[in-house]
């Protein structure tokens, strides 16, 4: 009897943990939204103007929504009660397929891969532009160390102080 309600209690907290609201999937939608509007814009315009910061933000954002659902609903874990005993083992995968937790969770790992990709590739954009700045200070700094030695050369090779 007692095994029973316990199965019962944690099947009822399984399913609250379902409970949509409180595992931000719109913050994930948002996510998603955002980053085909950056890549319509990217797309339209060929540049990419975000910066590194608000990046990582993003990348927090999707980090905790994983972490949100994998704790929320304990979707790797059974309860004591289910491991013990079959027939309850039998209802908690019940339950699961019925609220189809597996496909959620699959959904939502589609959509938070997505944001990563999206990630990945924009802080490679970013890196790629401070490469790019720094091989132009390079450049730059060659470019004066080469005026200079050039005025030594002229300035030797005529004997006249400048």
């Amino acid at each position: 009897m007692i095994s029973g309600l316990k199965a019962c209690y944690s099947a009822w907290n399984f399913l609250q943990g379902l409970n949509m609201d409180s595992l931000n999937l719109s913050q994930v939608d948002g996510m998603v939204e955002g980053f085909a509007d950056i890549n319509r814009a990217m797309e339209k315009t060929g540049t990419f103007t975000m910066d590194r910061t608000e990046l990582i933000k993003l990348v927090g954002k999707a980090n905790s929504n994983l972490a949100d659902v994998i704790l929320k609903v304990g979707l790797f874990e059974r309860s004591e009660i289910a491991w013990r005993e079959a027939k309850y083992a039998q209802i908690y995968e019940y339950i699961r397929e019925e609220y189809e937790v597996t496909q959620r969770f699959g959904n939502l790992d589609f959509k938070l891969k997505f944001v990563e990709h999206n990630i990945r590739f924009l802080q490679e954009v970013i890196q790629n532009r401070r490469s790019d700045l720094l091989e132009w200070c390079i450049i730059f700094l060659l470019t004066i160390e080469n005026v200079i030695a050039i005025y030594e050369i002229v300035r030797e090779s005529t004997g006249v102080s400048l």
